[in-house]
């Protein structure tokens, strides 16, 4: 992983000390939270210094994938991925271990286990497809995703809707345009 540099704002400063004040904590609660050894990353985060970190996105990014890999075990029918995605999510890292061991794992195993997750989604679901979209399919796909948007949001909002609307959104989802246009007549 690189090495970055970071610096706090004076209001992020004061806005992470009001979060601290509320939850109670001190620095020492943050460092045994976040499994750092020391608390000197937060103590220079806190009087605005530089703190030089491995970059944060690359450990997020590992987590995502470990909760999204074990999201996906849950519902995968098809034996042989399921296996597969097995297989990888017992060799990715622990979330409880510490930032350090998660850096060694992404810096010796990481880029093998995506290229190994890659071609097992690729071989099971068939999507290794080189689109290449002129601009106006490009407008098309994208006012069709604008569309299916705003429906999905028309069902998550706290807008009244009849049960038969919100039955006719849910069965229109996604549906080829073709389809869409056959049901406006009827």
């Amino acid at each position: 992983m690189v090495k970055r540099s970071l610096q706090a704002s004076l209001t992020g400063i004061q806005e992470a000390k009001r979060a601290f004040a509320l939850k109670g904590w001190i620095q020492d609660n943050l460092a045994a939270e976040v499994n750092l050894k020391t608390r000197q990353p937060i103590w220079r985060f806190f009087s605005g210094r530089p703190v030089e970190r491995h970059t944060d996105e690359d450990f997020a990014h590992i987590h995502a994938c470990g909760d999204a890999l074990s999201s996906i075990l849950g519902i995968v029918l098809d034996v042989g991925l399921y296996k597969s995605l097995q297989q990888l999510s017992d060799e990715f890292p622990n979330s409880r271990q510490s930032q350090e061991r998660f850096g060694l794992w992404w810096q010796t195993n990481y880029s093998t286990w995506a290229e190994q997750l890659k071609t097992t989604v690729i071989n099971y679901r068939n999507i290794n497809h080189q689109w290449e979209f002129s601009i106006e399919q490009q407008q098309v796909l994208q006012r069709y995703y604008n569309a299916n948007q705003l429906r999905l949001d028309c069902l998550h909002s706290n807008c009244e809707v009849t049960l038969a609307i919100r039955q006719e959104i849910e069965a229109s989802l996604l549906l080829p345009q073709k389809e869409l246009k056959d049901r406006e007549w009827e």
